[in-house]
């Protein structure tokens, strides 16, 4: 029997892409596979803990107790569309790409002075959730 299995250097060279190649490519023993498997779930199961963790934390506060952030230089946006909880976690797991990719396309970054004016005279209420040293905001959707 006959199966199609991806060479490991498809995977890259990392010492976990190496544990993955192995055990899609049959190099791994099922004792391996199951320490393997094991390890994902527990990496998968934090992840959600930390998702849940932040949805948890998640607060709406008056732009007027945000200022004193924005001074400092800590509060950053999600701009409307994306989910404010994944830019969090990718704060939180320190992912500089995913961060890299939302402030290329202006989906997330330092808030602007004319956004903080806006803010200001608005009167604005907005979502927040700490992942220090950041503040993470976003415009509350009116239903």
């Amino acid at each position: 029997m006959s199966t199609n299995k991806i060479p490991p250097s498809d995977y890259g060279s990392s010492g976990a892409n190496d544990s993955l190649a192995n055990a899609l490519t049959g190099n791994e023993s099922s004792a391996e596979l199951e320490v393997l498997l094991q390890k994902n779930k527990v990496e998968q199961e934090t992840g959600d803990l930390l998702r849940a963790k932040l949805v948890g934390e998640t607060a709406r506060a008056p732009w007027h107790e945000l200022q004193r952030f924005f001074a400092q230089g800590t509060l950053l946006m999600a701009a409307q569309g994306i989910d404010m909880i994944d830019v969090a976690v990718a704060l939180a797991n320190d992912d500089r790409d995913a961060f890299a990719a939302w402030l290329q396309a202006e989906q997330a970054g330092p808030v602007s002075d004319a956004q903080a004016l806006a803010w200001s005279e608005a009167d604005a209420t907005l979502w927040t959730v700490v992942v220090r040293p950041w503040v993470l905001v976003q415009e509350v959707v009116a239903a």
